[in-house]
């Protein structure tokens, strides 16, 4: 089990790798048909092995979730990405929550993305208990290199290539976080027409 996840880990460097390559231009996807609970279930797997016990992952799951097309490595990363930042926002432990829910949106709903045309989404969600985002940095945690962490615990890369990853799937990332009330980061892309 254990040399499974170091393969594992070892597969998501090479995907962290590609994302840095494709940070500065597009990087081209291998796009297919994308259940969701797998790649959330995968991610819980991989946390499970590696986090503090002290940090409890809650898996929600949609029965019976929308497709959407996307590249499973990458979308499994920008979770991971999400994950690791909850993960640290919980120094004393806490719940980290992963959710996947089908979603149907109005122009109405998508007042904040006039860019997007109404319809279904499959919406996944990293959520913590954590210390929250302070307001003041709010605006800028998807710029390159903009990091809240510490010298020498993070690069300010996983969120701005998250932003990159999902914008290139056509869909957009939303958050609520509040001090001392954690945060919760929401995945939209668009439902898959595929089967």
């Amino acid at each position: 089990e254990s040399l499974s996840h170091a393969v594992k880990a070892g597969e998501r460097a090479v995907e962290l790798v590609r994302q840095l390559l494709g940070f500065s231009r597009r990087s081209r996807m291998d796009l297919k048909p994308c259940d969701a609970n797998l790649v959330l279930a995968e991610v819980r797997s991989i946390l499970a092995a590696t986090i503090d016990p002290s940090i409890h992952v809650v898996l929600d799951l949609e029965d019976g979730p929308w497709r959407a097309m996307a590249d499973v490595g990458m979308l499994g990363q920008v979770i991971m990405n999400m994950a690791v930042n909850a993960k640290d926002a919980m120094p004393k432990g806490g719940r980290l929550f992963l959710k996947s829910s089908n979603r149907v949106l109005t122009a109405m709903d998508l007042h904040s993305h006039p860019e997007v045309s109404p319809g279904e989404f499959i919406c996944l969600s990293v959520g913590d208990e954590g210390e929250g985002i302070p307001p003041e940095v709010q605006s800028k945690i998807f710029e390159p290199f903009f990091t809240t962490k510490e010298p020498g615990k993070g690069t300010g890369l996983g969120l701005a290539t998250s932003f990159g990853i999902v914008k290139q799937l056509g869909g957009w990332i939303d958050f609520q976080s509040a001090p001392g009330e954690g945060t919760c980061f929401d995945i939209y892309l668009p439902r898959s027409t595929s089967a």
